[in-house]
């Protein structure tokens, strides 16, 4: 009995060898695979080699003229030609007077679609033919009639108009003229601050090594003494004192004018006056007459 079971045992194949036989299974089905798409590749190089040129697909051109002649190849004349004004800018004068005039056609009158609705339209009364001119008599005796009759006058009656809740509930009239005004024309005059007699004080020239400070450079020499007279009317607290310079310079084949501040002992006093200047946004520079 035991032998048998020992036959039995050997004759069974090992679970190696089933795991085996899967794993070469696969690699031949994965060659066989790849067998085919090198064949497949082959195959479409050798068609594309031998492709007949008759099978490629060709776009052609519609039939007919690309472009179509228009009817009127003169088209339609633009608006605002043959004025006087043309002939102006083209032949360098005004033309002749037209012989023939075309007038404007009629109007086309609206249609019902483009007219408003019945209830926003505004009925405009036909005008009132004028009466003859009463003479006075006949006024004061009108008068004097309706005063006696003195009717109670019916109340209008109301118009519905369609809004919406912002809607005015009346109509707004401008208020009326006052009477009795007068009209008086005054003359207006710039209002000119007077400078003080300081603010005129000027030199020509000062000598070398002076310390001055320069409040700015202009085109022109009156533009300078005119901007003197700002600073000084802006600045008269810090420029008291001080004595107004116009020098002509010229730099790069421009010339201009520099206007500077006299008046310093040394150069920490010009420093001082230019710091104060900069302070309150007026730009100026500390220098030295060379």
């Amino acid at each position: 009995m035991a032998k048998k079971k020992q036959i039995q045992h050997e004759s069974a194949p090992p679970p190696a060898a089933g795991m085996g036989i899967i794993r070469m299974a696969l690699n031949w089905a994965i060659a066989g695979a790849s067998l085919a798409v090198i064949a497949g590749f082959g195959y479409w190089a050798f068609s594309l080699g031998t492709r007949d040129p008759n099978e490629v697909p060709i776009i052609r051109a519609m039939e007919g003229p690309a472009r179509v002649q228009a009817e009127n190849p003169g088209g339609d004349q633009a608006s605002h030609q043959g004025l006087a004004v043309n002939s102006v800018q083209s032949e360098g004068g005004v033309a002749a007077p037209s012989d023939t005039v075309t007038l404007a056609p009629v109007p086309e009158p609206l249609s019902s679609e483009d007219l408003a609705s019945a209830n926003l339209v505004t009925p405009v009364a036909p005008p009132k033919q004028q009466a003859p001119q009463e003479t006075a008599a006949e006024v004061i005796a009108k008068a004097i009639v309706q005063d006696q009759a003195a009717p109670i006058a019916a109340e209008p009656t109301p118009r519905i108009l369609s809004g919406t809740r912002f809607s005015p509930s009346k109509s707004l009239r401008p208020a009326s003229r006052p009477e009795g005004l007068i009209l008086r024309l005054t003359e207006i005059r710039p209002a000119v601050a007077a400078l003080p007699d300081a603010a005129y004080e000027f030199v020509d020239s000062v000598p070398l090594g002076t310390r001055l400070v320069q409040l700015g450079a202009y085109d022109s020499s009156a533009l300078a003494k005119r901007e003197w007279g700002k600073l000084f009317a802006k600045h008269e607290d810090l420029l008291e004192g001080k004595k107004r310079l116009v020098q002509a310079a010229e730099s790069g084949g421009r010339k201009f004018f520099r206007l500077r501040a006299v008046g310093f002992n040394n150069k920490d006093e010009s420093r001082t006056l230019c710091s104060a200047l900069l302070a309150r946004g007026t730009p100026c520079i500390p220098v030295t007459a060379r």
